[in-house]
């Protein structure tokens, strides 16, 4: 699944202080981003901004005092610079490309099967192919459909 709730969550050392990622962090912030209706990479980013919202909450009730907005501004790009977060997310919410989408359709015939029962096994197999095999004149138009359904390709941006 693209989008999942990861095993092992991690502990982060912010500040010297421990901030625990919970799996209701990531429930919470999937069903946040699912609730903007956006294609699943631009919805992505709402799951992210959630995530360390929550992280970034979890510090400042650490603290005995009232941070500066520039402190608070700094825990969050710290956030957004642990690499185990960023590994963690990317295992929560994957971003995708439609090129990467079209290969993993055509490369299992299982997908295939699910995603379009109405074709006949001859259809499964005339469609099928290698995963990796290079893009067809065909897939320009799926491609297109793809890049619409998932938004804009995040290496891009």
């Amino acid at each position: 699944a693209r989008i999942r709730v990861p095993k092992d969550l991690p502990t982060l050392r912010i500040n010297g202080f421990a901030v625990q990622l919970k799996k209701e962090d990531i429930e919470l912030a999937q069903s946040d981003a699912q609730r903007t209706h956006q294609p699943h990479n631009q919805a992505r980013k709402t799951f992210v901004k959630s995530v360390i919202s929550s992280l970034r909450n979890r510090y400042l009730e650490q603290l005995d005092y009232t941070p500066s907005q520039s402190e608070i501004s700094d825990i969050t790009s710290q956030l957004r610079m642990e690499e185990k977060l960023k590994i963690t997310l990317n295992l929560a919410w994957l971003p995708m490309t439609a090129t990467w989408l079209i290969d993993q359709l055509f490369s299992k015939p299982e997908q295939l099967r699910i995603y379009a029962p109405w074709l006949s096994e001859d259809d499964i197999c005339v469609l099928t192919r290698p995963k990796g095999s290079p893009l067809t004149r065909s897939d320009i138009p799926l491609l297109d459909e793809a890049m619409e359904l998932l938004g804009a390709d995040p290496k891009v941006e």
